[in-house]
């Protein structure tokens, strides 16, 4: 029986034309071995690129070792810390911060009547 995972989109990075180099990298903690043809086989330590993650604990990526690509479950990796998914963290920081005092008026700034009327 083929298992469909195009059930529900989690964070994509073909959906969302992220480049390839933003997409995570994660490190295989157990091994898995391959039910279906779609699905990649790991093996314990396997470095694999992410290109998708489903809602339902799946990840579809391309093992760097062997250059083959399939789903495999989430439960079997952890991301692996870069140093560029490191400054992608710290970017994404950057812009939530920069978001927030852009959307809060500054101290002292008047208050339109209709936000006042809307608040009160």
């Amino acid at each position: 029986v083929h298992i469909e995972r195009y059930r529900g989109f989690g964070m994509c990075c073909v959906l969302h034309a992220t480049p390839p180099s933003d997409c995570p990298e994660v490190v295989s903690v157990h091994q898995y071995l391959s039910q279906q043809p779609d699905e990649l086989s790991i093996e314990p330590g396997e470095v694999i690129q992410v290109l998708k993650k489903m809602k339902d604990g799946w990840y579809q990526g391309l093992s760097l070792r062997t250059n083959e690509q399939g789903w495999f479950p989430d439960s079997y990796v952890k991301e692996r810390e870069t140093a560029h998914s490191r400054a992608r963290s710290l970017r994404l920081q950057h812009r939530l911060t920069q978001e927030r005092s852009t959307s809060q008026p500054s101290p002292g700034t008047p208050v339109s009547p209709v936000m006042a009327t809307a608040n009160d």
